[in-house]
């Protein structure tokens, strides 16, 4: 981990989980694409 960054490997896949107000996880592959899903409690 890496500021709250789950490196599965550097450089190509990381992603972060926060829960507030719901869910969110953001991915970031290969440092260019760039993913945010949120769950929402309602």
């Amino acid at each position: 981990m890496r500021d709250g960054w789950v490196i599965v490997q550097d450089g190509v896949y990381r992603f972060r989980v926060q829960q507030r107000c719901g869910i969110v996880v953001r991915s970031v592959l290969f440092e260019y694409l760039a993913t945010e899903v949120h769950w929402s409690d309602y």
